[in-house]
């Protein structure tokens, strides 16, 4: 066994781990103690960040798609300003970032 975490048993390579809950009650070297319910609220709050970064960056794309339709050689469709309008209200829609209505781009 090297370091606990890898054994050679009967000539195979086997992984050896050992099952723990991801969060635990401890106090820190200031004296603060740190809940099991405060580490999975943080925890949540860093998936859903990252998760809505993801879905503004996937509504940015969608918005340049359509950029050209703006210039000022272009006379941009009611249908178009409406779904424009639409992807820019995405982070407004209840339950963003875990549920989206995406708006569908006319033709």
């Amino acid at each position: 066994m090297r370091n606990g975490a890898v054994q050679d048993a009967k000539g195979n390579w086997v992984q050896a781990w050992v099952e723990r809950e991801m969060f635990t009650e401890y106090t820190d070297d200031d004296g603060v103690t740190h809940s099991v319910a405060d580490q999975q609220a943080a925890y949540d709050a860093a998936n859903t960040a990252t998760l809505a970064a993801s879905e503004r960056s996937r509504r940015d794309k969608l918005l340049k798609e359509t950029d050209h339709y703006g210039l000022s050689d272009v006379t941009m469709s009611t249908e178009m300003t409406t779904y424009r309008q639409a992807l820019r209200d995405v982070p407004q829609q209840e339950g963003f970032p875990g549920t989206i209505s995406w708006p569908e781009k006319p033709e």
